[in-house]
């Protein structure tokens, strides 16, 4: 192909890509991938040696079984698709760290609350628990003195040896 019709694709490829960067913009995205391409297909359609130097590394890339092509490109679109997952989980990371500080931080601050009705807590019990441990003492002494009024004295005869 002559030079003037290999500028002419590049610069009709470098429009299609100017209106789907100004899509892009449009739909208040940032469409750095179509740009860049953009820029890339202009400096070919202007500069010669740009454009054989381009044409060069895309043969290069493209060049071999339609197979290879094929994995390039799937690639390609694959690690395109994973671009938003890995933001997101970049910053869902970002949002656990920060829960996981305020929640440390809310167990600090619980723990200071705690201590006081902890001691609280454990002086009613006492007071509540005082009388019934002395109840229980009593009725044990009690229980104890009655048992030991009971007994009866050892018999007379039963103090030596016995054979049978």
């Amino acid at each position: 192909m002559d030079s003037w019709r290999t500028s002419g694709l590049w610069l009709l490829t470098a429009a299609g890509l100017a209106l789907l960067t100004l899509a892009g913009l449009s739909a208040q995205g940032l469409p750095f991938v179509p740009a860049l391409l953009c820029m890339i297909a202009m400096a070919c359609a202007l500069h010669a040696p740009t454009r054989d130097r381009v044409t060069e590394k895309l043969m290069w890339a493209f060049s071999g079984s339609t197979l290879r092509s094929l994995m390039i490109v799937s690639g390609a679109l694959m690690v395109i698709q994973f671009i938003p997952l890995e933001m997101a989980l970049l910053l869902a990371g970002d949002v656990l760290v920060y829960l996981e500080a305020v929640a440390a931080l809310s167990l600090m601050a619980a723990s200071a609350r705690l201590k006081p009705l902890q001691t609280a807590g454990r002086e009613r019990w006492r007071a509540f628990i005082a009388p019934v441990k002395q109840r229980r003492r009593d009725v044990v002494r009690q229980v104890r003195a009655i048992q030991s009024c009971r007994r009866r004295p050892p018999s007379e005869d039963a103090s030596g040896w016995a054979f049978a």
